[in-house]
């Protein structure tokens, strides 16, 4: 056996000097880790670092003390008990530091385990002093929500437990459990974790910084230190210990005070559910008040003025404002106000910046769709994710409608067999339609029409589908708006149209454009101004030479399964709504959603036809809601900040990146096939 140095006393006074004191100490250390399976580090940290390893790293390289020793006798399932039968492991090594974390795999035996609990902890402890050890008693982290309910009750008493034999010991107590339950609000923050119980990688680069400032070997220089930097502690509220109901509310910050940034988050998660349904964009009246569930921290925008508007119309309502913080100040704001999540609802072409930037720092993300504007984008927001401990949700709405829902099911019953084809006739009306053309929408250079909206439907299809997307073959043109239009007036200009122009009614009475010949900036939902992105001095009109996109199209999407699609939208309709029809090996599936421009629904809308390839055709109407796409927002809300409910599991309602990726592939492939005249591959866009 290896000879070791001699044990040295045990210390006296301050345990964190005397720990201080040993980081100089001319000698080599011996550092023990042990405990329980966090204390182990394996498998949830799908091969990142954990706090020992950090720990390691920090003391034999950063501090140059290459000549101490690290072990590890930590076991998975291990108890106080189970240290105390095994310490002669420890012991043996003639440890100098002994890092132990228990506490909970104990709180699973209940409330009656805790005396013995205790006092076996304090044997512990107490043994490993008098062999001339120093040491780091670990409080546990907390758990999340849906961890065993025999743990999360007596959890908070095994910890107290802890906290008092640690100080009782002069050992040197490490907190991992109040500032866990401030940044998660009454529960261990899901992005720590790797599942209800177990850390993940941050989580241990969070426990990291914990141990190394108690250690006193903390440097903001230190990159091992950076690694450990852990969120803004926020205070608790009192009703949401562990020992409450499992309610969790989570720290947003959301990007981009646009329409949908307002009515379909901002709103919501402020409990201003008293807004104006908006007839045409389909959106702006959200009824559900998610304040419960979630606290919106900041605001990130270009566009002061309109922050400061919406600010002002918070004080009148006799609401707080909100932080405003520009773009550049995004990864600023993050670490200062470590939000659990941010949401993206800037214009498409911004997102890829606040998204990678997140993940970055370890942040979730739920990003409007598009989930970015380019496939070049959509990779990197790919590699980001792949390296970070944090996730990516794209909001595609329209899995949650209730007739997709229905038809989605229709599918997995088997009800029409194998799918085999699929069509999709999409139409925008002239209204909605001409909105897009005097938006930023109309140029390519920010995603145009393909991407902006068509991912909706390609989403959707892939969805319902169930099968990966292989290529798209596409045709396009400019019919109906830019110089060419032939609805456009002679000598037409963005203010002072001359009659008759027949989108100018249409247009004045969606607020594209208004009478005050052009001497306000626009406003959208709400009242609030565009001052920035849609200045009175630089107006946007439906024939301006520099739009670039079409607002036409028809295409054919193969799919792995061995499904196809063919697809066709145009953005100047006298109705808003689609056709769908899904054929299989054993019968298909019709269905019509649509409204006229009076906003009354066609007949037969959302009537879903199920015709068996041998049997009878039967039809399932279904009820439908009007506004936020026929009801699917609240439905999605509901499942990003509350809980997702089983339906979803089942059906897979929410979008991943990866399924986001190949909505915004397929969109680029459609322009690209419309400009280049072939077939483009969704791999050949995103590998």
């Amino acid at each position: 056996m290896t000879a070791h140095h001699a044990p040295a006393p045990p210390p006296s006074g301050s345990s964190a000097a005397a720990l201080a004191a040993l980081l100089t100490a001319d000698r080599p250390l011996t550092w023990v880790t042990a405990g329980d399976s966090v204390a182990q580090g394996a498998r949830w940290t799908a091969g990142e670092r954990d706090y020992a390893q950090i720990l390691e790293e920090r003391v034999r390289y950063e501090l140059a003390r290459h000549r101490d020793v690290f072990a590890r006798t930590a076991v998975s399932g291990w108890r106080a008990r189970d240290v105390a039968d095994t310490l002669a492991r420890i012991t043996r090594l003639a440890p100098d530091v002994v890092s132990l974390g228990v506490g909970l795999n104990d709180a699973k035996l209940g409330p009656d385990h805790l005396a013995d609990f205790s006092r076996t902890l304090r044997e512990v402890i107490a043994r490993l002093r008098s062999a001339g050890a120093l040491v780091l008693l670990q409080l546990p982290n907390p758990v999340r929500p849906d961890a065993p309910p025999e743990q999360i009750a007596p959890l908070p008493d095994f910890v107290e437990a802890m906290r008092e034999a640690g100080q009782a010991t002069g050992s040197v107590v490490v907190d991992h459990y109040t500032p866990w339950l401030r940044a998660g609000d009454g529960w261990a923050p899901a992005r720590w974790m790797g599942d209800s119980t177990h850390p993940n990688g941050r989580g241990h680069r969070v426990m990291a910084g914990a141990i190394l400032r108690a250690a006193g070997a903390w440097d903001d220089a230190s990159e091992c230190c950076a690694l450990g930097t852990a969120a803004t502690p926020r205070p608790v509220p009192a009703s949401r210990d562990q020992k409450g109901p499992p309610v969790t509310t989570r720290r947003y910050a959301v990007c981009g005070l646009s329409n949908r940034g307002l009515a379909a988050f901002v709103h919501p998660l402020m409990g201003l559910t008293g807004g104006r349904l908006d007839g045409v964009l389909g959106y702006g009246g959200a009824g559900d008040d998610l304040s419960g569930h979630g606290t919106v921290v900041a605001l990130v925008d270009s566009d002061r003025q309109r922050v400061e508007e919406f600010n002002g119309q918070l004080r009148a309502a006799g609401v707080g404002e909100l932080p405003f913080h520009s773009p550049d100040g995004f990864d600023r704001m993050l670490g200062e106000l470590a939000p659990d999540a941010v949401i993206v609802a800037s214009p498409d072409h911004t997102h890829e910046a606040y998204i990678v930037a997140a993940l970055a720092r370890g942040v979730d993300v739920i990003t409007e769709k598009p989930m970015v504007s380019t496939a070049a984008a959509a990779r990197s927001v790919l590699r980001a994710e792949s390296a970070s401990s944090a996730r990516v949700k794209v909001t595609h709405n329209l899995r949650y409608a209730r007739t997709h829902r229905v038809i989605k099911r229709m599918i997995l019953d088997g009800s029409i067999g194998s799918v085999t084809r699929v069509t999709l006739d999409y139409h925008v009306d002239l209204r909605h339609g001409a909105s897009y053309f005097s938006r930023w929408n109309r140029q390519r250079a920010h995603g145009g029409l393909a991407v902006h909206k068509c991912c909706h439907h390609f989403d959707l299809v892939s969805w319902l589908v169930g099968q990966e997307p292989l290529e798209i073959f596409g045709y396009g043109a400019l019919n109906y708006y830019g110089p060419r239009s032939p609805h456009r007036p002679q000598q037409a200009t963005a203010s002072g149209q001359p009659e008759p122009d027949p989108y100018l009614r249409e247009l004045r009475a969606t607020g594209q454009l208004t009478d005050d010949g052009g001497q306000e900036p626009r406003t959208g939902l709400f009242g609030l101004h565009y001052a920035e992105q849609y200045p009175a001095d630089r107006p946007m009109y439906i024939y301006d030479d520099e739009i670039d996109i079409e607002d036409t199209y028809s295409a054919v999407v193969s799919y792995a399964g061995g499904a196809s699609l063919a697809y066709s939208i145009d953005f100047s309709s006298t109705w808003e709504g689609y056709r769908l029809g899904i054929s299989g090996t054993h019968g298909s599936i019709e269905m019509l959603h649509g409204r006229g421009l009076d906003g009354e629904p066609l007949p037969g809308s959302d009537t879903v036809v199920l015709a068996p390839l041998f049997g009878e055709r039967s039809t399932v109407h279904v009820d439908a809601p009007r506004g936020e796409h026929a009801g699917a927002d609240p439905e999605m809300r509901r499942d990003l900040f509350v809980e997702q409910s089983a339906e979803s599991r089942e059906l897979g309602l929410a979008a991943s990146s990866l399924e986001g990726a190949w909505a915004v592939a397929l969109g680029e492939g459609l322009w690209r096939s419309v400009v280049e005249h072939r077939p483009v591959g969704v791999k050949e866009l995103l590998d």
